[in-house]
């Protein structure tokens, strides 16, 4: 078994303990770092052990008591030396801190544009799983880049595997920044009306639950899961269906640093990776449109350009040649390697070919709220 090596970390403010009380939120709180930890992997499934005085925490994936909601969590406890049979208990306020949910790997920082594209050719799969950073506008993302589901590390994290609740009595599962900015997931009652943490030590299999917030709720709503009454989910779901046309209009605004990180994002995606990995034609149909976009884009930065700029100058150029290479990869990818789509890129008529890809993959309506775009 591995010495514990969560961050065990306190949350200080200027603000006395009688206000704190007096004002019952926000409640403050105590990252109670584990003992020990053990993590393995059983029929490709995770599982997490945690030692805390004197407990032995186990957290399994199994079957969500959730309707239709697949896998979820469940926390067991023994006791460690006694057999008394006493419950494990966290005061209110005290987290037992589970471990990092991201990021788990050097790439699971990602810049914005980046984080955008990949959520647009993945058609927003991604974006369940990612994290907002703190002071930033960069997230925490434990997705593949070829799936946009989870990649394997993060498959191995049980952390993963937790569903939601809107029930207050039933969230147990906190998601804090530390101080380095990583998500952990906490063990706990943080909010004073729950009361104690109490697990008894039984056979009894408890599912812990989190809870994302209020800004979760358009992945709750195309999810099919929202906590929000039938009436109120109408307008997110308007705004849902006019996501497609909102990501071009936002992609076509792009800055130059934007275009160019999205740019190699996407170059080294889908010219590094074996074409064999993606299956999906989708993804390759929409990685078709979103690099379209980016090479009107960064030829309208290019024209708009200072002529004196000349290191802007020579990075959109080089911006414009990666995203016409491209262009003719992903045509490739998709069988259309001679076909009219290459006769416009070819040909330069890059408006048009943008226009026709369009027309292809979005619908009447949609492309009439695109307007003067087209």
């Amino acid at each position: 078994m591995a010495i514990g090596g969560c961050v065990g970390y306190d949350e200080h403010t200027s603000t006395s303990a009688d206000r704190l009380i007096a004002t019952k939120l926000p409640f403050y709180t105590t990252w109670i770092t584990p003992d020990a930890r053990h993590e393995v992997v059983s029929n490709d499934l995770p599982q997490l052990t945690l030692a805390v005085r004197g407990y032995e925490l186990t957290f399994k994936v199994k079957r969500s008591t959730i309707p239709n909601a697949g896998n979820g969590v469940f926390l067991s406890c023994a006791q460690m030396f006694d057999d008394d049979q006493l419950p494990f208990e966290l005061k209110c306020g005290e987290l037992l801190d589970m471990g990092s949910y991201a990021p788990l790997r050097i790439g699971d920082r990602r810049s914005e544009p980046v984080m955008y594209v990949k959520s647009f050719i993945h058609s927003t799969r991604c974006e369940e799983f990612a994290f907002a950073q703190k002071g930033s506008t960069d997230q925490l993302d434990i997705t593949d880049d070829i799936s946009g589901m989870l990649h394997a590390k993060a498959k191995r994290s049980i952390q993963a595997y937790i569903n939601e609740s809107n029930e207050k009595d039933d969230i147990c599962i906190w998601a804090e920044h530390d101080a380095e900015d990583s998500v952990h997931y906490l063990l706990g009652h943080a909010n004073q009306s729950q009361g104690a943490f109490r697990k008894s030590c039984d056979s009894y299999e408890q599912e812990v639950f989190i809870n994302y917030g209020p800004l979760y709720e358009k992945v709750r709503v195309r999810k099919g899961y929202s906590f929000l009454p039938e009436d109120e989910q109408v307008d997110i779901l308007e705004e849902l269906r006019d996501e497609d046309v909102r990501d071009v209009l936002e992609m076509s605004m792009f800055s130059e640093m934007e275009v160019q990180k999205a740019t190699n994002f996407l170059f080294l995606l889908f010219t590094e990776e074996p074409r064999s990995k993606f299956t999906d034609p989708l993804v390759l149909e929409r990685a078709l449109l979103c690099t379209a976009i980016l090479q009107r884009t960064a030829r309208r930065l290019f024209v708009d350009k200072d002529s004196d700029a000349t290191t802007c100058q020579d990075n959109l150029t080089n911006t414009c040649k990666m995203l016409r290479k491209l262009v003719f990869v992903l045509l490739g990818m998709l069988n259309d390697g001679q076909g009219e789509l290459h006769t416009l890129q070819a040909g330069g008529h890059f408006d048009e070919l943008l226009r026709k890809i369009l027309e292809r993959q979005y619908s009447e309506e949609q492309l009439s709220k695109l307007g003067d775009f087209l």
